[in-house]
């Protein structure tokens, strides 16, 4: 038993059907695209096999620790008690974001409460107090499979990388572009791990890929900081269903 996984992605029935889109020029299947790059390699631009064991949980003993103690595919109910205290209550919304599996996903947002923020600390990012809200992407059976820390206030106190205006989408779960032409985006991902170009192995130095994103108005006035935390596994899907349905 200790060789099977103790769980599964649960997608929904028909989610890499071909996108009536697909001929469409979409500014977010291309910074998408592009963002996939930088987390997989050059091989996200070609992957057109499917693997099943992108579907796999984790081994037993072995659970993959996306951040904040939350695991990979950890049901959303023990997501919410580990976080007792911490968050107030949270909203569900679809997750529309071109190439991403189709009617898949939730995106519960969950505001950091104000007392918890200041007990804890307001400006120190390694923490949960240092965000406004926490995000949970969820699976069609309610399990957590990426996780968003999301800043909107004070962001002036940030240190601020080099703003670039080749990006329009400064969130990819919750679906949000920038309503400026000269607003700026910069994004940067983690690296390290096994190589980016192979195939990963789900059940061994299995990666989840840690993705920054400062966001500022066409004036430079700094508005949101997110890090987004998406394993690798559910990367390679949506490298996949971009590659052959859009």
């Amino acid at each position: 038993i200790e060789h099977c996984p103790t769980s599964f992605l649960q997608l929904r029935e028909g989610w890499d059907k071909q996108s009536s889109e697909a001929e469409l020029t979409n500014t977010t299947i291309r910074d998408l695209s592009k963002l996939l790059g930088m987390q997989l390699g050059s091989a996200a631009d070609s992957q057109e096999q499917f693997d099943e064991v992108w579907l796999y949980g984790d081994y037993l003993e072995s659970p993959t620790m996306i951040c904040h103690g939350i695991t990979y595919l950890m049901p959303l109910r023990e997501a919410r008690d580990l976080l007792d205290g911490v968050p107030e209550l949270g909203r569900p919304q679809e997750v529309i974001t071109p190439g991403f599996p189709e009617n898949s996903f939730e995106f519960w947002i969950y505001p950091i409460s104000p007392e918890y923020r200041g007990e804890h600390g307001r400006d120190d990012l390694d923490k949960l107090s240092g965000y406004n809200a926490i995000g949970l992407l969820v699976d069609g059976a309610e399990q957590v499979v990426a996780v968003e820390l999301i800043r909107t206030s004070d962001c002036d106190k940030i240190e601020w990388r080099k703003r670039s205006g080749e990006w329009n989408t400064f969130d990819f779960l919750g679906l949000k572009k920038k309503f400026h032409v000269d607003a700026q985006i910069d994004i940067k991902t983690s690296k390290g791990g096994y190589p980016a170009t192979a195939v990963p192995q789900p059940f061994n130095t299995s990666r989840v890929i840690l993705t920054e994103i400062w966001f500022t108005s066409s004036d430079g006035y700094p508005i949101s900081y997110r890090r987004m935390y998406m394993p690798e596994r559910l990367a390679w899907i949506i490298a996949y269903h971009i590659n052959v349905n859009w």
